[in-house]
Formats: C-alpha cells, structure tokens, sequence
C-alpha cells in the first residue's frame, strides 16, 4: 500500500507498527514518542499524526484533533483535513467546510480527496450550486483520479444536467478512449440529450471513436443523424459528418449500410424542396461523394445516379473521382432497384408540393400510385349511359396480392375531343379492353388511334354477339398481333375478364414506370409555365381591383350625393307645406279670438264673464285646428307620395349601379338595397298626428293683463253699485284693443310641436334609407383594398424571390433525371441514351 492510501485511509499509524505487534498501538506509539524524545534532536510530528488516527479510529475525536493540531511535518496539510474530516463527521460541517476551504496546497492527490469531501459536504447540505462548482472543479484539475469522473456522471444524471453530462462524456472518451465512455455518449444520443450542443462539437469525439472502435462509431454516427433530424441545425449535422468522411479511409469490405440509408434519407429531404438551391450547393455535392464513398457496390445504384445528375445539372461541382466512380457504377450496375416505388415517390411528393400551393394536378394520375393495383381501361363505344371516367368492379384473387380495377371510360370516349387525344386519358390504364358489337362500325380512324395507345399500353378485343364476327376478328389479329381477341355473349363482365386477363400483366410495372415519368416530365413543364400564369393573373387581378376601387369610390361619392338631394327635397316639401299650414293657422287666430268678445253685453255677468269668454276661444280654436289637420292629413299624404316617388327612384340608382358593378365586374353580387320601412315610419307618424284628439284647454283670455286686472277689481266695482253699462264699456273698450298674436303664436307652437319633431327627424331617416347601399360599397370597397395590399406584396415578392417556386420545381426535375438515370441503367440501354433528355 502506497503512502497516499495510508493517508487517505488514515492508516498511517501501521508504519509504526511491526506486522507480529500484538499490543495496542497506543502503547507502541507512546513507546517510539518516547524513543524519539531521547534523541538529541527529535521531532515527534509524524508520531502525533499517527496518534491521531488511532483516536480517530476509536472516535476519540478530541484527542485526534488535539494531536493534529501540533503537527509541524510535510503531514500538517493532511493533519488539517484530518481535522476537517472529523468536523464532517461529527456533524460540525461549517467547521469542516472552512478547513476544507483553508488547504491550499499543490499536492494533486490531497486536492482530489478535499474537493470530494467538500462534494459530500455540499450535497449533505442540499447546496447543488456550490457542489457544482466543486466537483467541475475537481474534473478539470485531475480528471485521472479514481472514481471522480464517475461521481460526476452520477450526479449530473441525477440533477437531469444533460449538458455537463455529456461535455464530460464526450472529455472522457477523447481522454481515455473507453468503451464504457463510448457506451454512455451513444446512449445520451439516443436520448436526444445532445441536440442542445451544435453538431460541430462532436467533430473530435467521432474522429477518436473512428481510430478506436468502428462499431461504436457508427453507433455515434446513427444516434446522433437521429437526434438532429428534426433539428434546426439538422444543416450543420450534415456538413459535420461529411467533414468526417471526408477525413477518414473507409475500407474496401467494410459495411455501412446504415449511414449509407441515412445519407439516402438526409438526400431525399434535402431536394426535397425545402430548402433554398443556393444553400443546397454547400451540401449535396459533398454528401453525394461520401454516400457513394460508403456504400457497396450492390446497393450503389441510387448514389451513382444521384451524383451522375447533379453533375450534369452543375457541372464541376462534384469532384472529378467521385464523378468517374459514379459513371463506372452506371456502366457496369448489376442493382436490383425498386424503380415503381423510387417513381411512385416522387409523384406524391410533388402532388403534395402542389397541394400546398393549391396547385391543381391531373386527377387521373392518382390511379397509378397503387403499384399493387393493375387497371384495366374499359371502352364500349355503345354503351348508351352517360358517365364520366368510372370505376365499374375491382376484385382480385386471394393467393395473389394483386388487385384488377376495371375502369369503364366509354362515355369519355365518345366525346370528339378525348378520341382526338387519347393520351390525355390514356394513363388511367395499365391495359385496354376494347369491346366490339356486331352492329358496330369500326373505323379506320378509330383502329389508328388504337395502334397509338398500344404503345404506352396492350390493347385487347371483346367481340359481343356471334353473328358475322369472323372479318372483324381476322381484320384485329391482322392489326393488333399481340393482342388478345375474345368473342364472347352476355356473361358476367368479371367472369369474363377474370378469365382471361388476370394473368397478363407482364411488362405492367416498367410500363407504369415510364407512363409516371413521362407524367412528371409533363407535369413540372406545365408546373413552370403556371408560375407565369399565376404572375400574370396577379397582375390582371390587382389591375381588375384597382379599377374596382376606383369605381366603387365613385359609387359612393355618387350615393353620398344623392343622398344630400333626397335630403334636402323630402326634408323642405314637408317644412315648406308644414309651414304654410302652420303660418295660416297663426295668422288666422287673433281675428278669431277677438271676435269672441261679441258674447259681451250691457246684461253680462261681469263677475265671470271672462270664464264664458275664454271657453268660447277654446271652442273656436278647436274648430280651426280641426280644420287644419284635415288639410295636414292631406298634404301630407301628398308629401308621402312625392317622397315615396324620390326614394323608388333612388332604389332604380341603387339597380342602375349594382348592375353595372357586377357586369362590369364577373363574379362579383352587390345588391343596394333601400331601406322602404321608413315609409312606414313617417306613414304611422301622419296618422298619430292628424287623428283628432281633444286638445288642451289654452287660458288665453284669462292670461291678458286686463282681465285679471278686471277680475281682480270686479267685486270692487259691483260692491260699488257701479253700472252695469259702465262694466260692458269698460271690458268692450279693452277687450277689443287686444292683441292676440302672441296667444296664437303661443297655441301656434304648442299644436304643431309633434311636426316640428317629424321634421328634425327626416334627414336622419333618410340616411337610415340609404345605409345598406353605403355599407355594402363601403366593406367591398375596404375589402378589395385590403386583397389589393396582399396581392400586391405578393407579386413584389414572387418577382423577387423566384426561387421559393422555381428552386423545388429544379429539384423534382433532379430527382426526375435521377430516376430515369437508373432505370435506363437497370435496362441495361446504351450509355449513351442516358445522355438524351426527352423531348
């Protein structure tokens, strides 16, 4: 046992001790203290050390520290963590934390074994800060001592600290190159622990597991291509591992299958449109060359082409070995590849890019995605029901996974159009039947256009009925060699087809292949004509909506005055016929009211005469108001119809507009609307006011200053035996001197308050009329501005960011060629076809 680990486990004591003492050793101890004594110079410093291990072993903690206290040797930094320790021990841990504190020594082992004391310490007292700073502390400064790197894993486990977990990891593979290192960095992989780091800083580890042990590497390699996959800095995992390759020596035999699927996997998302073409050239290249770099021969089809259209798409940006490798791969493959599937693919990733931008495809196309489905293409050219392109039965057998889809395209046939282009229906079918009635002419025309389809499809013949079939049967058999010809009666569609079609079905898939490619080549042609299209009907719409804004602020500017005359006409006929009425209802009051002043005779009451007089100024002005209402009723009603007459013609301005609107611009509905109700309104206002209704009895008479002067004095002047003649003089002169404008001016106001009120509310009702109108041209109008920005911003940005629509259009025709690439290699044509692009 080494000094250190006597120290460490305080058994130093033992150098002391001989192996065959059998005494206590405080009594050996006591024995060499004092043998040391006698010495002429001694030191008993290592002696008290040792002593104080010995209490410490039998918990005699005060006495151990008594002698540790009076060390003097090399031993008093250990005799202070001694000190320390029993501290720890006995509970006194702010005692123990400021001796541990206190050592500062440059002894690496005594540092170690501090620094995992204050660990302790510091996780005993639940203080997770200063135990990190202690235990990374303690890592940096001797990661080599046993058992420390370990006690941190443990811990940052624990405390879930995925990030120093694996920075130590990651440390401790570089330093040691074990494999249990290895283990734990592959499994925080796995665990997506290391997303947080960017890729780059696996650079080292990989290299080290790389020269180490290469089952681990791929393991790394295959976690960590998981991890940040859906990752933003999946771009920079890939350009760190094509740094790796690039960097390292892959043998002849060696078997990477597993990178090579993801680096298939990392290509296909890449062109798969998501990212822009400039950033790709960073990329694909590199990628292209290790993935061709890693895999066998077997499966080295794919990469090949892949680097084989990428060159020939940007030429020199593939390194010229891996671009002859690529070319010996395509000559000499012998790759058993899935070319319906690779097809497949690439056809619902385009409908689903095309979906995405509401980008409408041929429909018909999606029959083909099935690779398991065979489609016969049904054309009775006598079939008298009028359908589109159906499906009529589908069924299959149950040993075989194949399925027959019988699709009946007869009434699609007859339509001129269709059998003048039989190509534009001709994929829906992986063969054709053809059924011919005896009564049937079959033309010349029609037998062309059948030896067209034969080329993209077998062409077959039923012939119904058994009358006079023998010519039409030789003349088909002499046209159509391959094909198979039937005569048969009424029996069951499917019977018939089942017994004699399900086997032929050579050559469907590599027929469907071609049909799928030349459908994509169709399809992103007429995908790059529509992003022209689409500019070009942006410019049409923002132009059609520019002159929709402008008209519809005419509109409302021609609403927004016809509403002011209509206003003002209803508005001044009711005022100026109100008032009328209302000035010769005023003006003719005061010669009425003093004609009252009649009753008055030398025989009257004096005493209440001027009661008598005031009644009858109420009946008169009864009278005259019910004379007046009747002429009111009947302007009016005049007035109503006139009105009426303004509104129905604003209603025809309203039609008039609308109808130029929605002509002017297809597709558009406006409808202006006036709001009639109020004609209601004003209709019942003019019944309340001009029904009759007793009125309120006016005091005009009993309100003039001489009556109630009169009134006052009368009892004065009949206790004075005055005159009866000298009263009726006195009220005759008076009362006839009166003026009664102001109490009919006053009757006036009252009666007519309710028209007044009809009156102030017109314009308001007018408005109310031409609301809907105004509101309906006003949100189009706000509307059409609000499309008009979008669509403006959306062309801006079209025209400057071509690439956003043209960049994944580029990459399908990549993918495209690719494809076509390996299955013209797996047919085995001249290299030099690969060369032709189609036309």
């Amino acid at each position: 046992m080494t000094l250190e680990d006597r120290l460490i486990q305080k058994t130093y004591y033992k150098h002391f001790i001989n192996d065959n003492e059998n005494r206590h050793p405080i009594e050996v101890l006591g024995e060499a203290a004092v043998a040391e004594q006698e010495k002429e110079s001694y030191d008993l410093s290592d002696i008290r050390f040792a002593q104080g291990e010995v209490y410490y072993h039998s918990q005699d903690f005060e006495t151990a520290i008594f002698k540790w206290e009076n060390i003097n040797s090399e031993l008093e930094p250990w005799a202070k963590k001694n000190i320390g320790d029993t501290y720890y021990k006995t509970g006194r841990l702010s005692d123990a934390e400021e001796i541990y504190l206190s050592l500062k020594v440059d002894d690496p082992i005594l540092t170690a074994e501090v620094s995992l004391q204050l660990f302790s310490l510091y996780i005993d007292q639940d203080n997770i800060e200063r135990a990190y700073e202690v235990i990374k502390e303690a890592v940096e400064v001797n990661p080599a001592y046993p058992g420390i790197t370990e006690l941190a894993r443990k811990f940052y486990e624990r405390q879930e600290d995925w990030k120093s977990a694996t920075e130590l990891a990651v440390s401790e593979s570089i330093r040691t190159e074990d494999l249990f290192w290895f283990a734990t960095v592959i499994k925080y992989a796995k665990n997506q622990y290391t997303t947080i780091f960017s890729p780059d800083y696996f650079y080292q580890v990989l290299i080290t597991f790389y020269k180490t042990d290469q089952m681990h590497f791929k393991k790394l390699v295959s976690a960590l291509w998981e991890s940040y996959k859906n990752e933003e800095t999946y771009l920079e995992w890939i350009k760190t591992i094509n740094d790796i390759f690039l960097n390292v020596d892959i043998g002849l035999y060696e078997y990477w299958q597993e990178i090579s699927s993801l680096y298939e996997e990392s290509y296909l998302y890449l062109i798969s449109g998501s990212y822009d073409l400039q950033v790709l050239h960073d990329f694909i290249p590199t990628t292209l060359e290790n993935w061709l770099k890693i895999t066998r021969d077997a499966k080295s089809l794919f990469p090949a082409a892949a680097i084989w259209t990428w060159n020939e798409q940007f030429p020199s940006t593939i390194m010229e070995e891996s671009v002859q490798k690529a070319e010996s791969t395509l000559f000499n493959s012998d790759s058993d590849i899935d070319g319906l599937s690779y097809s497949l693919n690439i056809v619902e990733s385009m409908m689903s890019w095309a979906e995405q931008r509401n980008i409408e495809l041929d429909p018909s196309v999606a029959s083909l995605l099935n690779k398991n489905v065979h489609h016969l293409l049904m054309i009775d050219p006598e079939n008298d029901e009028e359908t589109t392109v159906k499906t009529l039965h589908t069924f299959s057998r149950e040993e075989d996974e194949r399925t027959w889809m019988v699709v009946d395209g007869s009434s699609a046939y007859r339509e001129k159009k269709l059998r003048q282009s039989l190509d534009k229906w001709a994929p829906l079918g992986d063969s054709l039947l053809f059924i011919i009635h005896p009564t049937y002419a079959f033309s010349e025309d029609e037998r062309e256009e059948l030896r067209k389809l034969e080329q993209s499809m077998p062409v077959h013949f039923l012939i119904k009925g058994m009358d006079a079939h023998g010519d039409i049967e030789s003349r088909l058999r002499m046209d159509f060699q391959d094909a198979l010809i039937s005569v048969g009666g009424d029996e069951n569609l499917t019977s018939f087809i089942q017994a004699n079609f399900f086997e032929i079905i050579d050559g469907t898939e590599k027929r469907r292949i071609h049909k799928l490619l030349s459908f994509m080549r169709i399809t992103l042609h007429d995908l790059g004509k529509r992003r022209l299209e689409e500019e070009l009907y942006l410019q049409d719409l923002i132009n059609t909506e520019e002159q929709k804004i402008e008209k519809l602020g005419s509109d409302i500017e021609f609403l927004r005055e016809l509403e002011k005359k209509k206003s003002r006409y209803v508005t001044e006929t009711y005022a100026k016929l109100k008032d009328e009425i209302k000035d010769n209802f005023e003006n003719s009051l005061p010669k009425l009211l003093r004609e009252c002043t009649d009753i008055i005779t030398e025989d009257s009451d004096f005493a209440n005469i001027h009661k008598e007089v005031n009644d009858k100024m109420n009946k008169v002005i009864e009278v005259q108001w019910t004379k007046v209402l009747t002429d009111l009723q009947h302007a009016l009603q005049q007035w109503l119809s006139l009105s009426r007459e303004e509104l129905v013609q604003s209603q025809e301005s309203f039609d008039d507009l609308a109808v130029e609107f929605n002509n002017r611009f297809v597709g558009e509905k406006v409808e202006l609307k006036g709001d009639f109700k109020i004609l209601d309104d004003w209709r019942r206002d003019i019944r309340r006011l001009t029904v009759r209704m007793p009125i309120e009895e006016q005091n005009i008479f009993l309100q003039s200053k001489f009556t109630q002067l009169m009134f006052q004095r009368a009892g004065k002047l009949i206790g004075a035996l005055a005159s009866q003649k000298t009263m009726y003089n006195q009220y005759k002169k008076n009362v006839d001197s009166q003026d009664y404008e102001e109490a009919a001016q006053m009757v006036t106001n009252r009666l007519f308050a309710q028209f007044n009120s009809l009156e102030n509310s017109l314009k308001l009702d007018v408005e109310t009329f031409f609301s809907q109108p105004f509101e309906e041209l006003t949100m189009l109008k706000d509307g059409t501005e609000v499309s008009l920005e979008n669509n403006r911003l959306t062309l801006k940005d079209m025209k400057e960011n071509p690439g956003e629509y043209y960049n994944p259009i580029q990459l399908f025709e990549i993918r495209v060629r690719q494809y076509e690439v390996m299955i013209e290699a797996k047919e085995e044509v001249d290299y030099s076809e690969i060369l032709v692009e189609d036309n």
